[in-house]
């Protein structure tokens, strides 16, 4: 046996393993999707999770409280809310590693940050898929404290997101750092109400939530919000 790394160019042997090397090469290369794109099918797997789990819960009140309430009482529609929402979170990890490798230049693209701010985003994004899991992990029947726990980091840490955009992403026009403000000032009116014994449900917290991080996430990858040709500083 004859390792191809010593072999000769002109050797048969030789070129066929180069031709194998290229051709696995090429496979890897055609999964590789866009940040944004793969940023598109994690919300497109989201919703994918909410709708199964809506349309199998045998509760129909379910909005009347909060979205992870389809994952407190057993049965099929809350394994798959819970399950769903746990493998979710996984991915979201992946997403903040894919995030990271975005803004550091990846690709070429416009976007080219210094690395403790990449990293600083990617880190926010981490805690909130660890925020997403955990959810998943630990449903309301399980105890109150882990749960609330994991799912208020949710949108403080999207909060945090907002407040340090304009250090972490400094070469963005005015209204990206402006409009998440309103996403959070309605959240907290909800709040409010909430905490007033006003209305029960924080459904549309979670779901204003939610939207506030797309937004900024498509933002940020689709380039439509960038002051100038990059975002070096």
């Amino acid at each position: 046996f004859v390792r191809p790394s010593i072999l000769s160019s002109d050797d048969p042997c030789y070129n066929k393993s180069m031709k194998q090397r290229s051709y696995w090469r090429k496979r890897i290369a055609l999964p590789h999707i866009s940040t944004r794109s793969a940023l598109m099918l994690i919300v497109l797997y989201v919703l994918g999770v909410f709708a199964t789990a809506i349309y199998v819960t045998n509760d129909p009140n379910w909005s009347r409280w909060h979205i992870s309430y389809l994952g407190e009482h057993p049965g099929l529609g809350a394994d798959i809310f819970n399950y769903g929402v746990m493998f979710g979170g996984v991915i979201m990890v992946w997403f903040s590693f894919r995030m990271h490798a975005y803004l550091m230049g990846e690709n070429q693209r416009r976007v080219d940050v210094p690395r403790i701010r990449a990293t600083g985003v990617s880190l926010i994004l981490l805690l909130i898929a660890i925020g997403v899991y955990g959810v998943g992990m630990f449903p309301l029947q399980y105890g109150n404290l882990p749960h609330d726990i994991f799912g208020y980091s949710i949108y403080v840490l999207c909060l945090v997101l907002c407040i340090a955009s304009p250090w972490l992403l400094p070469g963005m026009r005015r209204r990206f750092y402006l409009i998440p403000y309103v996403f959070h000032l309605l959240i907290f009116a909800i709040f409010v109400l909430f905490w007033a014994n006003i209305s029960e449900s924080m459904y549309l917290a979670e779901v204003t939530t939610f939207l506030s991080l797309i937004w900024w996430l498509d933002m940020v990858t689709s380039g439509r919000m960038y002051r100038d040709n990059s975002l070096l500083s």
